[in-house]
């Protein structure tokens, strides 16, 4: 993990890649962003007084030339696409799911990322983060949708296509064009109160019955769109996507795992709600060690889920590997895990680096 880190994020200063390397180590070690916690991991880890390994973490988080830039998110972009490429989850040319969401840390800050998926996991690619808006007013959605996704688009590999997956909040004229301006596919849910043109007849959306698929004109927006409308475990679902070959229901299935990724970083995994950083450029690069861990946690769960029958039976007997994950680096003897990562059926050293 350590070699991988190195080679993926040699762009970066030595300075810098070093100290992200220890940190995020401790981190996955640890499963918590409790700063006590992984300074009293990196300690018996390097050996060197906690008292020391506290001033490197606070001087790092600090340090002004530790920004979450497009350098950092290229290097991180290329590991988790590396990755996915590396165990034939996904091939040039091929459309790939990017679901987006917003999620808040407490009323401190917003949160917007997109994910991308590794099975029934969704490993973070990209975020941005603004303080959360205390009154109406103080920030506008709409800007910060807008440079997120020229930001993503700006990111991302030009040999793969790619797909937005969102829910209500982003099922707007707005957000779909801003989808099509960028070059995006996109499967969004919209509310069931639009009022459409069909055959010639004004009706309410919600006013269709049944699973179906069609094209009509959204009255307000005075536009022709797609829209498929589903009905899933007695909840009806009004998707919007941006061709009417998508298989709009499946794919929006699948939106839900980002609401899991967000669970593994929260309640459910690496607890940075518990976190007590407040100032907003030291919380963002600490948001960005724990995303960044949780998906190499998650490409660790993947390989040893995929490549070791006696490592699954001994730490998922009774549930499915895929629900401890975030701890299943710190739960492996260290022999055992450095047999995995030299003879994987798809050795993570296979990563082909580009910058």
């Amino acid at each position: 993990m350590l070699h991988i880190l190195k080679n993926y994020f040699s762009p970066i200063s030595d300075h810098l890649t070093s100290h992200l390397i220890n940190f995020v180590n401790a981190l996955i070690r640890c499963g918590r962003p409790n700063t006590y916690d992984m300074i009293r991991l990196l300690s018996s880890l390097n050996k060197k007084s906690f008292k020391t390994n506290e001033m490197a973490l606070y001087r790092f988080l600090k340090d002004k030339k530790f920004q979450v830039n497009d350098s950092f998110w290229r290097c991180h972009i290329n590991m988790i696409f590396d990755a996915l490429k590396s165990n034939n989850l996904i091939k040039k040319d091929d459309l790939i799911q990017i679901n987006v969401d917003y999620t808040t840390h407490e009323d401190h800050f917003l949160i917007l990322s997109a994910s991308v998926l590794l099975e029934d996991k969704a490993i973070t690619i990209f975020f941005s983060s603004r303080l959360y808006p205390k009154k109406k007013g103080m920030m506008s959605c709409m800007k910060m949708e807008k440079a997120f996704i020229k930001g993503l688009k700006h990111l991302l590999s030009k040999q793969y296509r790619y797909l937005i997956v969102a829910d209500r909040g982003f099922g707007n004229q707005r957000f779909a064009n801003l989808c099509k301006e960028n070059d995006f596919e996109y499967v969004l849910r919209i509310r069931e109160n639009l009022i459409i043109e069909r055959g010639g007849k004004n009706e309410n959306l919600k006013n269709e019955i049944g699973n179906k698929k069609f094209k009509a004109k959204v009255i307000s927006w005075q536009e022709e769109h797609n829209f498929s409308i589903e009905e899933r475990n007695k909840e009806r679902w009004y998707l919007m996507p941006s061709r009417e070959d998508l298989d709009a229901k499946s794919i929006y299935e699948k939106r839900f795992k980002i609401e899991k990724n967000y669970q593994d970083c929260k309640s459910g995994g690496y607890e940075i709600e518990k976190n007590k950083i407040r100032k907003y450029d030291r919380f963002k690069r600490m948001m960005y060690l724990v995303i960044l861990a949780h998906g190499i946690s998650c490409i660790i769960g993947y390989i040893i889920k995929k490549t070791s029958t006696r490592i699954k039976k001994k730490l998922c007997e009774k549930e499915d590997l895929n629900t401890r994950l975030i701890l299943a680096y710190s739960e492996l003897d260290m022999k055992q895990y450095a047999y995995i990562i030299r003879n994987p059926l798809i050795s993570l050293d296979d990563f082909s680096y580009h910058a």
